[in-house]
């Protein structure tokens, strides 16, 4: 018993540090601007390309990797991970529906990149790889079931341990 408080206590030391180089308001503040600027790349043919490229190549890749590096994925399940990473990053905005060590249902309130319209739909689907991309790189799949440039008033997610 003893030697899995010591274990857990090294993974809360390794996700604080982690969680130290990227606080929440800088994430939130990376995404908002960052939403602008891709719908401004997303209305080129080759802006466009190059997003999916950058999302669907290297990006998830090296997220990945720094998680392994750093020891973020030791013993612990894919869902719990996901699951704090978003709760850290997106608590004003997250809603959790239905939470299961195998399966969570959850809803982001609004869009982190302030997309809206149906013409940002195909640039979600764009980004949103590089999120199916970390998660089956952990060992979940997610499944975006639905998002505000589509229609629907929050996102809706899902995401289960494969």
């Amino acid at each position: 018993m003893r030697l899995a408080a010591v274990a857990e206590d090294k993974m809360a030391l390794r996700a604080e540090n982690i969680f130290s180089l990227f606080p929440p308001e800088t994430i939130s503040g990376i995404l908002a601007v960052e939403g602008p600027i891709l719908r401004r790349l997303a209305d080129h043919r080759a802006g466009y390309w190059a997003i999916r490229r950058f999302t669907h190549g290297g990006l998830g890749r090296l997220g990945i990797r720094l998680a392994r590096v750093t020891g973020l994925l030791d013993g612990r399940r894919p869902v719990e991970l996901s699951l704090s990473l978003l709760r850290y990053f997106f608590a004003p905005y997250l809603e959790e529906e239905r939470v299961e060590p195998q399966e969570a249902v959850f809803y982001l309130n609004r869009c982190p990149y302030g997309w809206r319209s149906g013409e940002d739909a195909a640039l979600c689907d764009a980004v949103m790889e590089l999120e199916r991309q970390l998660a089956t790189g952990i060992g979940a799949t997610l499944i975006i079931e639905e998002t505000i440039p589509r229609g629907a008033p929050k996102c809706r997610f899902r995401l289960t341990q494969r």
